[in-house]
């Protein structure tokens, strides 16, 4: 799950809202923690392939992760965060890119 805006941000300001204080700081498991080791915003991915010399196109997938929210009414408004435009940033996992190398 490359887009590091779902753990930053979004999963952050969730866990504010009482009643769920007690959802781990960090809800990312081993494997998470093993894996994902770049994770990146839309703005970053696309900000580190131009400095690499790229014409780069970011965008969203459509891959809505929620394994590491624990409320089953908590991961339904994650879904629909999701689905809100630019807010989408906040709930989409994945990004995708495409480049070609500049002229």
């Amino acid at each position: 799950m490359p887009n590091r805006l779902v753990y930053e941000v979004t999963y952050r300001l969730r866990r504010l809202v009482p009643g769920r204080r007690s959802w781990p700081v960090d809800p990312r498991n081993d494997l998470a923690r093993v894996m994902h080791v770049n994770e990146q915003t839309a703005r970053s991915l696309r900000r580190s392939l131009v400095r690499a010399g790229f014409d780069a196109q970011v965008g969203l997938g459509e891959w809505i992760h929620t394994d590491h929210v624990p409320a089953p009414s908590a991961k339904r408004l994650h879904h629909r965060l999701a689905k809100l435009g630019p807010l989408a940033h906040l709930g989409v996992a994945d990004l995708w890119a495409t480049g070609s190398k500049a002229r």
